[in-house]
């Protein structure tokens, strides 16, 4: 399923009311990676591996008019040669799932990751190729990371983000955004889901569970902050708190999160389930220039009742060849340690990702359509403003520095981001009659040592 940080998904400028809208996406990923293992042994993978997989959404909806929408969704999910069968039916997986748009709020009902999971802030990354929840078990057997026809091990966490219960079917409200943030529950019926840590052959796996989760996106100066708070109870399972923060300015963003667990109930912990009791924290850095991303992030987990711990450095980088082709290169080093083994592995991987053109019934809108409908309100803002020749080399420089934003931000949000567009090309280059007062912010913010130079 497809995070979704805002219940914003309508373009009322771009859709018409009273009518149906269906469409398909998808992607498909080929790897390549080489593992340098410390101490080879029969039990680890050969050192050269090729997963695939990919993924195809599909949606049917209807439009009633400028604020409300429903949908009915479906996500397929495949993969061969990967050492984590973690979709649903093992080397593939659904997720069914409805959606309601309003403005209330966004209601969601099916097969989903809970709030706590789309709000996560955490480390960035560039591609796919990060520390969280981390890629590489397609390439290395992680001890304590096990997902296979015989047995489910989760002795620790593999995410800063709530993962417990997967895309197990569940309820879930988002509110509407209120001073750039927004909130939400999950109800989630029974917590067992093979994309989560509850193995099916425990008691507990029937168990509800309840998640709270605030998400917020402010502006403060020249940078963009994003933060995320989440709670979870599963009942006779375990208690959970995640917390992230990422700062951004221009092509940078320096972000990282926690994650703690602590048991709920009587039920023993084992080497099974002892994410029940852990810790975990991620932290990363991340530069955008053009179509080429780079990041450097580190992800540490270990449990508190057992002896079990990972720690994953990763090196991404990834280049947008166009919108359907992006070639990544990435380097990792993994230590895997538990009571019977300490696996430390450097893995290369290089792979190619495709995405499928979006398509739709015509009378909808696509991605594309939302980012051109947000650009077209900064240029419409910019226009609004008055700027004086003597000054329009120094201000188109401020807003160049200041609308460097990347696609992953603008891509769910509508028209609220059409609005917010044409505000910030007003807000860009608001300035005082006489500049005075800007040149002399302009000064100080860019290093210049005095005013001839500037």
């Amino acid at each position: 399923m497809k995070r979704f940080l805002l219940p914003l998904l309508l373009c009322p400028t771009l859709v018409q009311a009273g009518e149906f809208d269906f469409g398909v996406s998808g992607q498909f990923n080929a790897l390549y990676g080489y593992s340098d293992y410390s101490r080879p042994k029969a039990s680890h993978p050969k050192n050269n591996h090729s997963p695939i997989y990919g993924e195809l959404n599909s949606w049917f909806a209807y439009i009633f008019n400028d604020e409300y929408q429903i949908s009915l969704n479906l996500d397929i999910n495949g993969g061969l040669n990967r050492y984590m069968e973690d979709y649903n039916q093992g080397d593939w997986g659904e997720e069914l799932y409805f959606i309601g748009d309003s403005p209330f709020g966004r209601l969601m009902a099916g097969q989903t990751y809970n709030v706590a999971y789309q709000f996560h802030v955490g480390a960035p990354q560039a591609g796919i190729a990060n520390s969280n929840n981390n890629f590489a078990t397609d390439f290395i057997k992680n001890p304590n990371w096990q997902r296979d026809k015989k047995d489910t091990i989760f002795s620790t966490q593999n995410s800063t983000a709530i993962n417990t219960d997967g895309v197990a079917p569940k309820i879930t409200y988002i509110s509407p955004e209120f001073y750039n943030t927004v909130f939400g529950f999950s109800y989630v019926p029974e917590s067992y889901n093979r994309r989560g840590l509850v193995a099916k052959s425990f008691d507990y796996k029937d168990n509800s569970g309840y998640i709270a989760a605030i998400y917020n996106q402010s502006e403060l100066g020249y940078y963009t902050i994003e933060s995320s708070l989440a709670y979870a109870f599963y009942d006779s399972i375990d208690k959970e708190i995640s917390a992230g923060l990422k700062v951004s300015r221009g092509g940078w963003s320096l972000g990282g999160s926690i994650h703690q667990n602590s048991k709920d109930g009587d039920t023993q912990i084992t080497k099974y389930d002892s994410f029940r009791n852990s810790f975990a924290w991620d932290i990363g850095v991340e530069y955008e220039i053009g179509p080429f991303s780079t990041s450097l992030s580190y992800f540490y987990s270990h449990a508190d009742d057992i002896e079990a711990k990972n720690e994953i450095i990763s090196f991404s980088n990834q280049y947008k060849i166009d919108k359907n082709l992006s070639i990544y290169l990435a380097a990792e080093y993994a230590d895997f340690k538990n009571e019977d083994e300490n696996i430390k592995v450097y893995d290369i991987t290089m792979f190619e990702f495709r995405r499928l053109d979006e398509m739709s019934s015509g009378g909808g809108f696509t991605q594309e359509d939302i980012d051109n409908a947000r650009q077209e309100g900064i240029e419409e803002g910019k226009s609004m403003v008055d700027i004086t020749t003597d000054n329009e080399s120094a201000i188109q420089d401020y807003i160049s520095e200041n609308n460097m934003k990347t696609e992953e931000e603008y891509l769910n949000y509508g028209n609220e981001k059409y609005n917010q567009g044409k505000q910030d090309g007003v807000d860009s280059v608001d300035i005082t009659t006489d500049n005075k007062a800007y040149a002399v912010q302009y000064i100080k913010d860019y290093g210049y040592k005095s005013s001839t130079e500037y």
